[in-house]
């Protein structure tokens, strides 16, 4: 291995764990995973057994790809309203055996935080010299014990998926820098990650030129042969599914999706700012804290790359403005997060004797309980508990809509939505998103209050959506603005009675027709 390899810890450097510490070391990931799959049923009971409404989005996707229309929202209309196809194609297998896919989502999604959990600690023990039992234990414990993590995993989105990829393909670099006779499967991981967040492109680049850069000799870039494969492996990968992308969606750059939700501009990094300060700062912050290790990146490479993607994720979401969740963005991060940051404790151990002694252990043991648990509160019964329980009725109600207006409403009926994914997919109808996710003209505006609404709910279009678009049936649409004071929706509209949460607006014929089949509220 030449001069400038990589000179964190390496199994090598240290003796093997005795039994005893061995089966402690899996008990105490199994009691993490346990503690992981227990909070996610206990959100999931809180939702009522839902998946969040952006959810039922990729599930629309899924149902048509499995149903022979192709990856649309609506058949014949070929718009990239999602940004998480990895996790649509994961999902095909069990809708086309028939099963539950809500519930096939959200056991994929405890799976996969399991598995991220257990990675990181195997990762930090091998690359970032995490040698205790108990650090080994925080690292397990700070996402198994999180509200965002929890919530996330049984969301019925990719946040789960995603944290494990970041892991994977991570400690995977690291492995394949190590020896360089390893394939470059971290290259498919890289690949996999881009196929399952749009940020994800961002970090296969990322990779991608840290691959390139760690591997110049004698001013050459690219020298080594294994840097050369990882980078053929990965181009042609994410090549592949970038031309999928133009030739079915036509020529793009970010999906529908990323375009309605995200405007550039000062007012959206202050609300990205606004949104980390409000719900990352307090609980997880600390996370951050390994990137003053990086002007030892030469020694500690594996230690500075987790640290610049925990780092790295945090700037991105401020950039995109934040999100109207609590955790959705940051609960990816944990599992790396929690190992970066035991890398980073036990570097500082390593120059510091005093901070090897007992009572020192003891205090600092104390004190990560103490920070855990603040954590735990923070993102949960603070957090996501109190999101959850708030929104539980208003899902709930949508799902009912929609099977109300499938079972009772034409099949040519068009319905416009403000949340386009639990209505449209309980009814099966036409549906007409009216913030643009799954809608090319919405996506297209930039109104001048970018940045300043809510994040996601920022951009639409009322002229055009009575006046173009013309549905039957509207739903939530006084949320839009200038819809209430439309003139078409007094005139042509009148609102159904007997909804707790949602504002259903219907014509004059189709009034008369769904009007004596209004479901009762549970």
């Amino acid at each position: 291995m030449s001069s400038n390899a990589p000179s964190d810890p390496s199994p090598s450097d240290r003796a093997a764990p005795a039994p005893r510490a061995g089966i402690a070391l899996v008990a105490v990931i199994a009691a993490a995973i346990a503690l992981h799959a227990r909070e996610a049923w206990r959100y999931r009971a809180l939702f009522l057994g839902n998946a969040v409404d952006d959810a039922y989005i990729s599930f629309r996707y899924l149902e048509h790809l499995a149903t022979g229309h192709g990856l649309v929202y609506n058949p014949g209309e070929r718009v990239e309203g999602y940004s998480n196809l990895l996790w649509i194609l994961l999902l095909l297998p069990p809708r086309l055996a028939g099963a539950d896919v809500v519930l096939a989502s959200q056991l994929l999604g405890v799976a996969c935080g399991a598995a991220a959990i257990a990675l990181a600690v195997h990762a930090a023990r091998r690359l970032l010299g995490v040698r205790s039992l108990a650090s080994a234990a925080f690292v397990a414990l700070l996402p198994a014990t999180s509200g965002y993590f929890a919530a996330w995993s049984i969301a019925g989105l990719e946040s789960s998926l995603h944290a494990l990829l970041l892991v994977a393909a991570w400690w995977r670099t690291h492995e394949e820098t190590r020896d360089p006779r390893r394939r470059p499967l971290s290259a498919l991981l890289f690949a996999a990650l881009a196929m399952t967040r749009p940020e994800g492109l961002v970090i296969a680049l990322a990779a991608a030129a840290y691959r390139a850069a760690l591997s110049r000799e004698a001013g050459r870039w690219l020298a080594r042969p294994e840097a050369r494969r990882f980078l053929v492996t990965l181009v042609a990968l994410v090549a592949a599914y970038e031309l999928f992308r133009v030739a079915y969606y036509g020529p793009h750059l970010f999906p529908n999706s990323v375009r309605a939700k995200v405007g550039a501009g000062y007012a959206s990094i202050v609300r990205g700012l606004a949104y980390v300060h409000e719900h990352f700062a307090a609980p997880y912050l600390l996370l951050c804290a390994p990137l003053a290790l990086l002007g030892r990146a030469r020694q500690r490479p594996a230690l500075a790359t987790a640290a610049a993607l925990v780092g790295g994720q945090v700037l991105l979401v401020v950039a995109v403005g934040g999100d109207w969740s609590y955790g959705r963005f940051f609960a990816p991060i944990l599992p790396l997060g929690a190992a970066a940051l035991a890398g980073a404790a036990a570097e500082l151990a390593d120059g510091a004797p005093v901070l090897r002694e007992r009572a020192t252990r003891i205090g600092a043991a104390l004190a990560a309980a103490v920070y855990l648990l603040f954590a735990w509160y923070t993102t949960g019964p603070l957090g996501e508990a109190r999101f959850f329980g708030e929104f539980a009725g208003y899902d709930a109600e949508r799902l009912r809509i929609g099977r109300w207006l499938r079972d009772n409403a034409p099949s040519d009926a068009k319905v416009a939505v403000y949340a386009a994914g639990q209505i449209p997919w309980a009814s099966g109808l036409y549906a007409h998103d009216m913030l643009g996710l799954n809608d090319a003209h919405i996506a297209a505006i930039e109104p001048p209050s970018m940045g300043r609404g809510v994040a996601g709910h920022e951009k639409s279009d009322p002229d055009y959506t009575l006046r173009v678009i013309r549905p039957d049936i509207i739903v939530d649409g006084h949320l839009v603005p200038g819809m209430r004071e439309h003139p078409e929706l007094a005139a042509r509209y009148e609102q159904l009675p007997g909804f707790r949460y949602n504002a259903i607006f219907v014509t004059e014929a189709y009034a008369r027709r769904l009007r004596p089949a209004i479901p009762a509220a549970p």
